[in-house]
């Protein structure tokens, strides 16, 4: 019975373990997304996908020392941001 509750013990640190190491990065594979990466240290942006018109990738507000890898193609829609 200690065997079994020292091995639910290791596999329940290896869950927590896990989720701690994927809040360290984030990818966003949409506009929506980007907002949300923020929090993360290590961040990519992934397309294919298209900002909206009139709209910018904020990326301000970043943790120090972040690091952001942009991958695929970013299209930016036709607007004027002058307006």
């Amino acid at each position: 019975m200690r065997i079994s509750a020292i091995a639910a013990a290791i596999l329940a640190t290896a869950v927590t373990a896990t989720s701690i190491e994927k809040r360290s990065g984030c990818t966003a594979t949409s506009y929506s997304q980007i907002a949300g990466t923020k929090s993360c240290s290590a961040i990519v942006i992934q397309g294919p996908f298209t900002v909206p018109a009139n709209q910018v990738i904020d990326l301000t507000g970043l943790k120090t020392g972040s690091t952001i890898k942009i991958v695929g193609t970013i299209t930016f829609a036709k607007g004027n941001l002058d307006q």
